[in-house]
């Protein structure tokens, strides 16, 4: 939390309070545990909690669901790592940096030998494990695009389409799918219907999120009553996921305080528009937009004194248009950065970048095969 207020407030003071227990923790786990694996001191050990081995609905499958509570732990340990260090770079103090940068290094480095196969295979094939590797960085390069194949895979074709993710890797799950060129793999989960979903907890009368993905189910009623939140947090999460990928709103975390932010959707054609407005401590950032045949449609509002990376759908550069002129030709305050081909997964020819000044813009760009616009 210390690191995430200060990638949103730009305040340091968090991080100046708590950086010291944060350094004292991590040099009790590694104590305890200098291989660099969270084997042991791991307390009161809930892992991913409530993930899908915990739901008991009728007819559901709750074996291989959940991530072995090692790796998670050494997961989280290496990321822990990571942060601190990070914090302590940002407080200028070097050498605590390289300490637990170090730290989070020789994690990384256990964690890679002990628990992913020469295929991507992440011991215990699931899809919380693959999820937490991807997010926490934690994958050899050679073997990036084979692990996120394997996350598309674990959710698609070993579960049809449904999440056994819990509390701590549900968020992550969303996330690392849409930022690697799975969007529609993560739409069709957030729009889903089925059982466990959000979709289905709506269609039970839910007005709220609940803490357990089967919280009541018809014919078997409330799951344990003494824990059992019809109003909770953790699955929330999902929240995020639809504000930096769907509205496509996420903080620079080189630019703390939306000095500078991307404008980046990444919902796919499942989803045929979406809006949002964020109000950063430097003004309102608006994100609406839509698809209407081939053509992508943005409105973007950039609050004074701040710039933005608007990333959009397009075949081409040359395929864009502010204001409806061509971002070659009549928009100063609009340069063009590079444009990337279509990623795996992904139902759209690629992606332009621009660097965007503040003001209101409304683009359009053809992105798919069709008649020119």
């Amino acid at each position: 939390m210390p690191y995430q207020i200060w990638q949103v407030y730009g305040d340091t003071r968090p991080m100046q309070l708590m950086l010291a227990s944060a350094a004292h923790w991590l040099d009790f786990v590694d104590s305890r545990n200098p291989d660099g694996l969270w084997k042991n001191e791991r307390g009161n050990d809930y892992g991913d909690w409530l993930n899908g081995g915990q739901i008991t609905a009728p007819g559901w499958d709750a074996q291989g669901c959940e991530l072995d509570k090692e790796i998670f732990a050494t997961a989280f340990l290496a990321r822990s790592a990571e942060l601190t260090g990070r914090m302590a770079a940002v407080l200028n103090l070097a050498d605590l940096a390289d300490r637990y940068l170090k730290l989070s290094d020789k994690v990384r480095s256990a964690f890679q030998k002990a628990y992913i196969q020469s295929d991507g295979t992440i011991k215990g094939d699931t899809q919380a494990g693959y999820a937490l590797a991807l997010a926490f960085d934690l994958v050899p390069q050679d073997l990036v695009q084979a692990v996120q194949a394997k996350l598309s895979v674990a959710i698609t074709e070993k579960r049809g389409w449904r999440l056994t993710t819990g509390m701590q890797t549900t968020q992550h799950l969303l996330l690392e799918l849409a930022r690697r060129g799975y969007e529609e793999v993560a739409s069709r989960l957030v729009r889903s219907k089925e059982f466990p979903s959000w979709g289905w907890q709506i269609e039970q009368g839910a007005t709220s999120i609940w803490e357990r993905w089967d919280g009541v189910y018809p014919g078997r009623g409330f799951q344990d009553p003494s824990m059992n939140s019809f109003n909770h947090y953790a699955f929330g999460a999902v929240g995020e996921y639809l504000m930096s990928c769907v509205a496509g709103i996420e903080p620079d975390p080189d630019q703390p305080g939306y000095a500078h932010f991307f404008v980046h959707p990444r919902a796919g054609v499942q989803i045929p528009a979406a809006g949002a407005s964020y109000h950063s401590i430097r003004g309102t950032i608006i994100s609406d937009w839509k698809i209407e045949g081939d053509e992508f449609v943005l409105d973007v509002t950039i609050p004074p004194n701040t710039s933005a990376t608007v990333v959009i759908p397009a075949l081409g550069v040359e395929n864009v248009k502010e204001g409806g002129k061509s971002v070659l030709e009549a928009a100063p305050h609009v340069v063009p950065l590079d444009y990337k081909k279509g990623t795996p997964g992904a139902d759209i020819a690629g992606r332009a970048s621009f660097d965007v000044r503040a003001g209101k813009y409304h683009f359009t760009s053809q992105f798919r095969a069709g008649t020119p616009k």
